[in-house]
Parts: structure tokens; C-alpha cells; sequence
């Protein structure tokens, strides 16, 4: 085997290799811009959901609790 069929026969090794880390890259790439920026869009609806809320009843909504038994919170009726 000579050098030049050396070479061509690593090339030919490698690129599949090489290719398949290249798409894996590129979709993982764009898995990660997209959940950014649909996490930035819910953020920005939030804010506005909140603002309107805060303009509505004049402040911030609670978050919700649970009790600390880890049942159902005091607000919730139970005995229906």
C-alpha cells in the first residue's frame, strides 16, 4: 500500500465520523436557539400577563403553595 492509498483510505475512515459529529452539531445547535428563544417569547408573555394583572387588581398575583404536608393547599375545598 502505498502512502497515497494510505491517506485515501484514512480520509474515507474518518468522514463519515466527521460528517455525522457535524449533523449532530448543527441540530443540536438549533434544538438549543430554539428553546431559547421560545423560552425568551413565554418570559415576555408572562410579563405582559402579569402587567395586565397588576393593572387590573393592583398586584402581583401569588405564586401558588402547597401545604407543607404536601396535600392539597388551604384554599382548596375537599369535602365536594
Amino acid at each position: 500500500m502505498t502512502t497515497n492509498e494510505l491517506i485515501i483510505a484514512i480520509i474515507w475512515g474518518l468522514t463519515p465520523t466527521v460528517l455525522v459529529g457535524v449533523i449532530f452539531y448543527i441540530v443540536f445547535r438549533a434544538v438549543l436557539h430554539s428553546d431559547r428563544n421560545e423560552r425568551k417569547a413565554q418570559a415576555r408573555i408572562e410579563a405582559a400577563e402579569r402587567q395586565r394583572f397588576e393593572r387590573k387588581y393592583g398586584a402581583s398575583p401569588k405564586p401558588a403553595q402547597d401545604a407543607p404536608n404536601g396535600g392539597p393547599s388551604a384554599d382548596v375545598d375537599t369535602k365536594a
